[in-house]
Protein backbone atom coordinates (compact mmCIF):
# COMPACT_ATOMS: atom_id res chain seq x y z
CA UNK A 1 0.00 0.00 0.00
CA UNK A 2 2.84 2.40 0.74
CA UNK A 3 4.05 2.14 -2.85
CA UNK A 4 0.61 2.06 -4.49
CA UNK A 5 0.15 5.43 -6.16
CA UNK A 6 -3.07 4.38 -7.89
CA UNK A 7 -6.08 6.63 -7.58
CA UNK A 8 -9.42 5.05 -6.62
CA UNK A 9 -11.65 3.71 -9.35
CA UNK A 10 -15.34 4.62 -9.50
CA UNK A 11 -16.22 1.43 -7.60
CA UNK A 12 -13.57 2.16 -4.98
CA UNK A 13 -14.88 5.72 -4.60
CA UNK A 14 -18.31 4.27 -3.80
CA UNK A 15 -16.70 2.09 -1.12
CA UNK A 16 -14.76 5.07 0.27
CA UNK A 17 -18.02 7.06 0.50
CA UNK A 18 -19.81 4.19 2.30
CA UNK A 19 -16.86 3.74 4.64
CA UNK A 20 -16.89 7.49 5.36
CA UNK A 21 -20.56 7.44 6.34
CA UNK A 22 -20.00 4.48 8.65
CA UNK A 23 -16.86 6.07 10.12
CA UNK A 24 -18.72 9.35 10.71
CA UNK A 25 -21.55 7.59 12.54
CA UNK A 26 -19.05 5.74 14.72
CA UNK A 27 -17.15 8.92 15.53
CA UNK A 28 -20.35 10.72 16.52
CA UNK A 29 -21.20 7.88 18.89
CA UNK A 30 -17.71 7.93 20.41
CA UNK A 31 -17.81 11.70 20.97
CA UNK A 32 -21.24 11.50 22.60
CA UNK A 33 -19.99 8.71 24.83
CA UNK A 34 -16.81 10.59 25.76
CA UNK A 35 -18.74 13.72 26.61
CA UNK A 36 -21.25 12.02 28.86
CA UNK A 37 -19.52 8.91 30.13
CA UNK A 38 -20.10 8.87 33.89
CA UNK A 39 -18.59 5.40 34.00
CA UNK A 40 -15.11 6.79 33.29
CA UNK A 41 -14.28 8.23 36.70
CA UNK A 42 -10.55 8.08 35.97
CA UNK A 43 -11.03 10.92 33.47
CA UNK A 44 -11.21 14.33 35.03
CA UNK A 45 -13.19 16.92 33.07
CA UNK A 46 -9.99 18.59 31.73
CA UNK A 47 -8.60 15.21 30.66
CA UNK A 48 -11.89 14.31 28.98
CA UNK A 49 -11.87 17.65 27.14
CA UNK A 50 -8.31 17.03 25.91
CA UNK A 51 -9.25 13.55 24.68
CA UNK A 52 -12.25 14.99 22.84
CA UNK A 53 -10.13 17.78 21.35
CA UNK A 54 -7.51 15.34 20.07
CA UNK A 55 -10.27 13.11 18.69
CA UNK A 56 -11.84 16.03 16.85
CA UNK A 57 -8.48 17.00 15.30
CA UNK A 58 -7.83 13.38 14.30
CA UNK A 59 -11.32 13.15 12.79
CA UNK A 60 -10.86 16.36 10.80
CA UNK A 61 -7.49 15.23 9.46
CA UNK A 62 -8.82 11.77 8.59
CA UNK A 63 -11.88 13.17 6.84
CA UNK A 64 -9.70 15.56 4.85
CA UNK A 65 -7.42 12.75 3.69
CA UNK A 66 -10.38 10.54 2.82
CA UNK A 67 -11.90 13.39 0.77
CA UNK A 68 -8.62 13.88 -1.10
CA UNK A 69 -8.44 10.15 -1.82
CA UNK A 70 -12.09 10.08 -2.93
CA UNK A 71 -11.53 13.06 -5.24
CA UNK A 72 -8.43 11.44 -6.74
CA UNK A 73 -6.14 14.24 -5.55
CA UNK A 74 -3.96 11.69 -3.75
CA UNK A 75 -3.26 8.00 -4.26
CA UNK A 76 -3.36 5.17 -1.75
CA UNK A 77 0.32 5.58 -0.81
CA UNK A 78 -0.22 9.25 0.08
CA UNK A 79 -3.34 8.35 2.05
CA UNK A 80 -1.36 5.97 4.22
Amino acid sequence: MLTNNDRPTALEREAIARWGRIRDACQVAVFHYAQSAPNLPAFSQPARERVISVGEKWTTAGNSLAAELYDGRIGYADYN
